[in-house]
């Protein structure tokens, strides 16, 4: 759709458990919007309409690498910064995984991107990190899951990003921050693979007892669960 983005998508036509199904124009996700030519500005903000954005890049990464031309656009913009990968622990294969649960355990602003999303998707809203696979692939995922959207449709749209990778990569390796983080981390940082997010579901279901129970033990707003449904779900 954009030229400017790889992994920039709607995530209207999924479907719930019991047959609802998210409303197309309301959630969108994607890679990072600073490369989005004028063109890609003029469908974001007219045709899209897009109103919100929230930015899940750490503080340092939104300031230096900016906002492109969408920062020129008059529309709602939120910083909220997600855990980065800077120092991946764990074993071969589940480094990627093991960042995810991360984001579960410690980090508040992926509980408050959740609180603020209920209310900011009665405007169209994109969700963005660099890649948008990681943070955003972890923020997503939990929003669905309360929209009570089966994990294999999680999955589904989790893995979209596959087919994504290979542009995503060629261009960090254009940008100095980026290309610098591929020089020095694991190359398993940079695919999409479906052991991820299952071991990511089984993690959730094990430690927590699914989405529904994290939101709750983590202080999620059941009002902003309900307004993500009426938003999103209509």
């Amino acid at each position: 759709m954009l030229e400017g983005a790889f992994n920039f998508r709607d995530l209207g036509g999924i479907k719930t458990a019991d047959g609802a199904e998210i409303a197309y124009g309301k959630l969108f996700r994607s890679d990072s919007l600073q490369e989005l030519t004028a063109s890609d500005v003029e469908v974001v903000s007219n045709e899209l309409k897009v109103r919100c954005i929230v930015d899940l890049r750490s503080t340092r990464e939104a300031v230096t690498e900016g906002r492109g031309l969408l920062g020129r656009i008059p529309l709602c913009y939120i910083n909220l910064p997600l855990i980065d990968v800077d120092s991946p622990h764990g074993d071969p294969g589940e480094l990627t995984v093991n960042q995810y649960l991360d984001h579960l355990e410690t980090d508040d602003n992926l509980v408050l991107a959740i609180n603020l999303l209920g209310s900011l998707v009665q405007l169209p809203t994109v969700v963005h990190c660099a890649a948008g696979k990681d943070r955003t692939g972890v923020l997503v995922a939990l929003v669905l899951l309360l929209l009570g959207v089966p994990q294999e449709a999680v999955a589904h749209d989790y893995l979209r990003t596959t087919e994504n990778m290979d542009r995503i990569v060629q261009r960090f390796k254009k940008w100095p921050r980026y290309a610098h983080n591929m020089e020095t981390l694991p190359p398993e940082i940079y695919s999409c693979e479906p052991k991820t997010i299952e071991i990511f579901f089984r993690e959730l279901n094990s430690r927590y007892g699914g989405a529904e129970k994290w939101a709750e033990q983590k202080g999620v707003s059941s009002d902003a669960i309900e307004q993500l449904k009426i938003n999103l779900l209509g």
